[in-house]
């Protein structure tokens, strides 16, 4: 963090700690090469990509998808048909008939039962969605404002690049896909928790801080960069196939002795 993010946290934590309330910080619009967002969104894939492969080989086979393609095109955040995702690393074998939900915005009650099962396979798909936005403060700068949204290439023969960054306060507002997919994970699983006085940011804090100490360790690392490579040469064409298997098993090979079960036991039942 640089001394003005550092200063609004302090009074944030100050006030939170003495009046239950933090200062609301508004959303931090930076101008941004082009190239470097370009990095920026390929480190966000790669560590989806990542994470989901080493959670793949932790769970026994047939618990969640295989991964099936992996798609970086930075000109078209936020564009339909032209998603940059990570396809795949979803529960299976769920009934079609417990695939439905009553109200939208609800998770099916064959997910419920399948996390619930086992809730470290809760805790890794949180991981797996939170990895990307997460990446940011151990790639690309670690600031306060680390989420992306509403990406503007006014004029790209400059270069240049307006983003909207958003805190971990502010994830709703943000739009991102990836934190609507969480909130909806933290709403359903960790009720308990958020009732007891908990907030959603400290469930975003330590998930964040879960999935960044994993990028930390020099296997995954390594392996978040050599996928950021790959999907910057590969630029807005989708990765699948026999190439995406290579990388899968380059991957796996990368990281075959890291230890996640002590991070998942510490995940599932409690925001620490």
């Amino acid at each position: 963090m640089d001394g003005k993010d550092e200063g609004l946290e302090f009074i944030n934590d100050f006030m939170e700690v003495n009046t239950g309330q933090r200062r609301p910080i508004p959303p931090d619009v930076r101008i941004v090469r082009i190239k470097k967002f370009k990095d920026e969104i390929a480190f966000h894939e790669a560590s989806h990509f990542v994470l989901s492969v080493l959670f793949l080989n932790y769970f026994p086979s047939g618990t969640f998808s295989p991964i099936s393609s992996i798609t970086c095109c930075a000109e078209k955040v936020g564009e339909k048909g032209y998603p940059n995702v990570v396809s795949g690393f979803s529960p299976v074998n769920i009934p079609d008939n417990k695939l439905n939900t009553r109200y939208e915005g609800e998770e099916p009650p064959g997910f419920i039962e399948f996390y619930n099962n086992d809730r470290k396979r809760l805790a890794a798909i949180i991981l797996v969605f939170i990895a990307g936005y997460s990446s940011y403060q151990v790639f690309v700068q670690n600031k306060e404002h680390y989420i992306f949204s509403n990406v503007k290439f006014n004029d790209p023969q400059t270069g240049f690049c307006a983003i909207t960054y958003f805190d971990k306060y502010n994830t709703i507002e943000s739009n991102a896909g990836d934190f609507v997919k969480i909130d909806l994970k933290l709403r359903t699983y960790y009720s308990n928790c958020l009732r007891s006085g908990k907030s959603k940011a400290d469930a975003i804090s330590s998930f964040t801080k879960a999935a960044q100490g994993l990028m930390r360790q020099k296997p995954v690392n390594d392996s978040i960069r050599m996928v950021k490579k790959v999907l910057l040469k590969h630029e807005c064409n989708k990765i699948e196939g026999r190439e995406l298997d290579d990388l899968v098993q380059m991957v796996s090979k990368f990281t075959n002795k890291m230890e996640l079960n002590g991070i998942l036991e510490a995940l599932k039942d409690k925001i620490e």
